[in-house]
């Protein structure tokens, strides 16, 4: 996906509305408007969009237990086909719209430390967090919770092998840290009273300084 410009309000004609997504056929690529960005899609994610949309708008008023793949397709108004040939099932659809909304949400974006990214991933669960609050109390086999563990094992596992110099980290320091990153992301998520991101950052820093005796972890990047 290509971010092509800014805009504030467009309305352009020859686009269709697929929930709150505009979308226009140009040969085998689709500008789409969603929200503030213009896009530039390839067309076979303008389907994984719209299937992405409509879950959405369905979690509004439906646990996600409760939706079946009929449902999400019948919001969008396609086949069971078309779903099946992009996803596994309701719970890859979820792990498609982490992937694909958290990198546009870093994308183009200038770190200087390793923290600045932390805040970012902070602040995207932060404006996202109705959304998360629902699919994080799912658990299981392919879940978000086990999905988020899958990307977060191999960053973890590298940054206490450099904290560690020659010994080995274990699988059990690892899982530790992980499945306690994983905890209070979703204790965090969860509460109606939820403090900012920028406070969740902040405690954070503060923990992981007080643990591994430093005043600067964080490395350049």
């Amino acid at each position: 996906m290509v971010n092509a410009m800014k805009s504030t309000s467009w309305i352009i004609p020859g686009f269709v509305l697929i929930g709150e997504t505009y979308l226009r056929y140009v040969d085998k690529l689709v500008f789409v408007l969603d929200t503030e960005v213009l896009y530039i899609m390839a067309d076979s994610s303008i389907t994984k969009k719209a299937l992405a949309n409509a879950l959405k708008r369905l979690m509004e008023d439906i646990p996600f237990s409760k939706i079946s793949i009929g449902d999400i397709c019948e919001k969008c108004q396609m086949n069971r086909k078309s779903f099946y040939y992009h996803f596994k099932d309701k719970y890859d659809l979820v792990n498609w719209i982490f992937d694909t909304e958290f990198l546009e949400f870093i994308v183009g974006q200038a770190y200087q430390t390793e923290w600045d990214k932390l805040t970012e991933l902070f602040k995207y669960f932060y404006e996202n967090r109705s959304f998360y609050r629902k699919v994080f109390g799912v658990k299981g086999q392919n879940s978000i919770e086990e999905h988020f563990r899958d990307i977060l094992q191999p960053v973890v596992r590298q940054r206490l092998d450099e904290l560690m110099g020659d010994k080995i980290t274990s699988d059990f320091q690892m899982n530790f840290l992980v499945d306690g990153f994983i905890g209070a992301l979703q204790r965090w998520i969860t509460d109606i009273n939820a403090n900012t991101y920028e406070e969740i950052t902040k405690e954070f820093k503060l923990f992981i300084q007080c643990v591994t005796g430093s005043s600067t972890t964080a490395s350049s990047t």
